[in-house]
């Protein structure tokens, strides 16, 4: 069981279809308003969705898995972060120093440590 976040989409949902592929069973997670349930669905029978934000905290994205990770297998193996769980920013924007470089660590610390 793999719980893959940022899965509706990009280098996540490619991971997603890979790991299934490979025999996996998949659970992502992406924002709300995103298009997790169409790409679960469309992944096939061994991928669910969990409807999370994962710039609230990571305890909000197990609570939002949990439920889809414990029907579907009852040990987890792997998380694989592939969102930014911070705010996109526009290229033409330019960002204080102070402020990208903490963007930059939030976006490190939670791809290394969760």
């Amino acid at each position: 069981m793999a719980l893959v976040t940022g899965g509706a989409s990009g280098l996540g949902r490619a991971t997603a279809e890979r790991f299934v592929q490979q025999g996996a069973r998949v659970v992502i997670c992406d924002l709300p308003k995103s298009e997790g349930q169409e790409v679960a669905s469309a992944i096939g029978e061994n991928c669910a969705f969990a409807s999370t934000d994962v710039s609230v905290c990571l305890q909000s994205l197990m609570r939002s898995a949990s439920r889809e990770i414990v029907r579907s297998h009852p040990l987890l193996d792997l998380v694989l972060s592939t969102c930014c769980p911070v705010k996109a920013v526009c290229a033409d924007v330019i960002l204080p120093v102070c402020q990208y470089l903490s963007t930059v660590r939030r976006h490190i610390l939670s791809n290394l440590v969760g």
